[in-house]
């Protein structure tokens, strides 16, 4: 794909033409097929996750640029004065020189967050300078925990409206829709004076998808397996037990794994009596 309608859209001489574009995009086709594990609640685990089906994917085509998670920077005295979430690095030359830096967020969890999305820790690390220092752009990325992505736009967009001051808003202000990104209905961009240049910020809304439940067995659940074990006589074996003159055998419960066991204790059973968990 080729980013090279407008100038801010190419690399404006700072990075390789069309590149910052291409990140943007591939970040969104690796996240067409990541899935999340329902466990996964916290930002940096998300992102953690989502750097290593990056880096996964980069490799395998053979790529000749790279990506870290939790790239530290440090002041003379070697004090950790920032830690970024996601940092791009260009290939050629300017490998260490130049990167596209991702601020990582979580959203509608189930409260919006959008107001943390815009803060001190969010939006404005790129307007006072902890982040993205004399580049042309970057990009916040919002992980949409509920899947809800239209609330998440609203809630983001109001905040950012309720700070366009501080944010150094400029041009037609607001969140609007992006070029770079196919004028996507919920990715956007926003345009700020930093330092007395433009600084655009892509935002890409993620929708959250989860894994398949690791307590689905073979498209059964925990409770359809013991359910099916009950009715086929396999817990409870006893009268059968009884004619063949044979002490009953343990509970087929025990088969099941250690975290199935746990969730054995879930299913309703009126006759518990004469049953044994080890």
């Amino acid at each position: 794909m080729q980013f090279l309608s407008r100038s801010r859209e190419r690399g404006w001489g700072v990075f390789p033409d069309g590149w910052p574009g291409e990140v943007l995009h591939y970040v969104l086709n690796v996240w067409k097929k990541f899935r999340l594990p329902s466990s996964v609640r916290l930002e940096p685990r998300v992102t953690k996750l989502l750097v290593g089906a990056i880096r996964k994917q980069y490799e395998s085509e053979g790529r000749d640029w790279f990506v870290t998670v939790e790239d530290p920077e440090w002041d003379e005295s070697g004090k950790e004065i920032s830690r970024t979430d996601i940092r791009f690095y260009p290939p050629g030359k300017q490998r260490h020189a130049v990167s596209f830096v991702f601020e990582c967020k979580c959203l509608n969890k189930p409260q919006s967050n959008a107001s943390k999305y815009v803060g001190a820790d969010g939006m404005m690390c790129f307007i006072n300078g902890k982040y993205g220092a004399g580049l042309p752009c970057a990009g916040m990325l919002g992980f949409v925990m509920d899947g809800d992505v239209p609330r998440a736009h609203r809630a983001v967009c109001k905040a950012i409206g309720k700070r366009q001051n501080s944010l150094q808003i400029v041009g037609q202000g607001d969140y609007r829709s992006s070029s770079v990104l196919n004028n996507h209905r919920w990715h956007g961009e926003t345009i700020h004076q930093v330092s007395g240049s433009r600084f655009t910020i892509y935002h890409l809304l993620l929708r959250v998808r989860q894994k398949p439940s690791s307590d689905k067995i073979g498209n059964r659940s925990v409770q359809e397996r013991i359910w099916g074990l009950l009715f086929a006589g396999s817990i409870f074996p006893f009268e059968r037990s009884r004619r063949h003159n044979s002490p009953p055998p343990l509970l087929a419960i025990h088969s099941l794994r250690a975290t199935d066991r746990q969730k054995f204790s879930k299913v309703p059973i009126a006759f518990s009596a004469g049953l044994t968990l080890g």
